[in-house]
């Protein structure tokens, strides 16, 4: 599992992952799964990249800044342009069935 798929998986658990002082923090409203904060533990690397804008949260190797490399969204997270595309293109299928 790549650290952008295990994020995905906490933020639909209701669970907030950012990047606090330098260090991956988390909060929700009730208390996760013991196995979904253990996976989380053990990728925290991965994930303080993520945070820091260093990998693309859909398939999690880093974003060239030097051209048209990637998109940054509002939570301080990116992905390549590429897979942005791949990301839409996907959410409309599923949207049409």
């Amino acid at each position: 599992m790549t650290g952008a798929r295990l994020l995905a998986e906490a933020r639909a658990a209701g669970v907030t992952v950012r990047l606090e002082g330098g260090k991956v923090r988390l909060s929700a409203a009730a208390a996760p799964p013991a196995e979904l904060l253990a996976r989380l533990r053990r990728h925290r690397a991965e994930l303080l990249g993520l945070l820091r804008r260093e990998g693309c949260q859909r398939c999690g190797t880093p974003v060239s800044w030097r051209g048209p490399g990637g998109i940054t969204f509002a939570d301080g997270t990116v992905m390549h342009v590429r897979c942005y595309e791949e990301a839409e293109l996907a959410r409309f299928r599923a949207g049409a069935r």
